[in-house]
């Protein structure tokens, strides 16, 4: 879809012909390495869940659940109230409350399980089991991280997703308004209040300094949160973002690669199908043929890679985040 001269994401029915589900939950091998705070906080599953179709029988769940909407529909039930969750919908469902959900075609969700115990009864009483979520493209990174972490049982990996799983639990917390720890909550709610305007303006010059003044903290400070926080430096972050909406740009629209390009920050395509490459493996015409559970492998590949690649050639990330793709002539080292 085109809103003036800027194209605008689009997201059209999914091919998706079988489930493809990345998840990490107390039974799988070596998981306590990787999300132990998440489980010590009564945390069940996190998983990335792709659905040609999804219906749930009427039940009353033993334990809280979300629902964060990522494509597709899903129809709620909960208690007596129906609810129509879309694209960017958070979906409340505590325990106790008679539930069924539908899913409207093909989905793509984010879907997290917690123990009903006393730190998260709150959720009982939450005002809006339905509302838009504005930290959508965090919860995503951080789940991300923990699966893809569990996939390559990288010893630097799991360490790092060990940081991002007491990241998603502040996370949860906020959302019931019980975070304990204030300037946790604050760091939280700037970096996603970041990413959010990244996400919503990718053709934008992000350097490190533009970023740093959006969220009130010098240039060296953003950069120890960033690297605490996701492993990786701040140019990097937006490189992630930016591929990710160009990767679901070149699926679901016919948009020709220039166009794409220039919606995500780049001038020449060019260019941008070397930065493409380097950050995916594939060029971005073989990412347009792959299936749909290829793609994601692709994607959340990516992801895992970007914790052991943090420490490399930071230069280049800071240059690609920031200038023109007609002026990016090399990549991160290989070494």
């Amino acid at each position: 879809m085109i809103e003036g001269d800027k194209p605008v994401l689009s997201v059209p029915s999914l091919n998706i012909k079988r489930h493809r589900v990345w998840q990490i939950d107390r039974e799988n091998l070596g998981a306590s390495d990787i999300a132990g705070p998440f489980f010590d906080a009564g945390g069940l599953c996190a998983a990335i869940a792709v659905l040609p179709d999804y219906r749930g029988d009427l039940h009353i769940p033993a334990c809280h659940r979300f629902y964060l909407m990522l494509q597709g529909k899903m129809k709620v039930r909960l208690g007596r109230d129906i609810i129509l969750a879309q694209p960017g919908d958070l979906v409340c469902m505590p325990a106790g409350v008679m539930t069924s959900r539908t899913g409207i075609g093909p989905i793509e969700v984010i879907y997290i399980a917690l123990a009903d115990t006393p730190l998260w009864a709150p959720l009982k009483t939450l005002g809006r089991p339905v509302r838009k979520y504005e930290s959508t493209d965090l919860l995503y990174i951080l789940v991300a991280r923990l699966t893809g972490a569990l996939a390559s049982q990288d010893v630097y990996s799991k360490k790092c997703a060990r940081e991002n799983s007491e990241m998603l639990v502040t996370l949860l917390k906020r959302e019931m308004h019980q975070s304990t720890n204030e300037w946790a909550s604050s760091r939280m709610k700037r970096l996603a209040e970041l990413i959010e305007s990244i996400r919503k303006q990718p053709d934008r010059k992000w350097t490190q300094a533009v970023m740093a003044r959006s969220v009130n903290m010098s240039e060296r400070n953003l950069s120890r949160v960033f690297h605490r926080v996701f492993n990786m430096p701040p140019s990097r972050m937006v490189i992630t973002i930016r591929m990710d909406i160009a990767s679901r740009l070149l699926v679901n629209t016919d948009m020709p690669l220039s166009a794409i390009a220039n919606a995500v920050g780049y001038e020449s395509p060019f260019s941008f199908s070397r930065l493409f490459r380097k950050y995916t493996g594939i060029s971005p015409d073989h990412y347009r043929k792959l299936p749909a559970g290829k793609r994601h492998d692709v994607m959340s590949g990516s992801l895992a890679e970007d914790i052991q690649s943090s420490e490399i050639s930071c230069d280049f990330y800071e240059e690609a985040a920031s200038a023109p793709a007609s002026e990016i002539t090399s990549g991160p080292s290989e070494d």
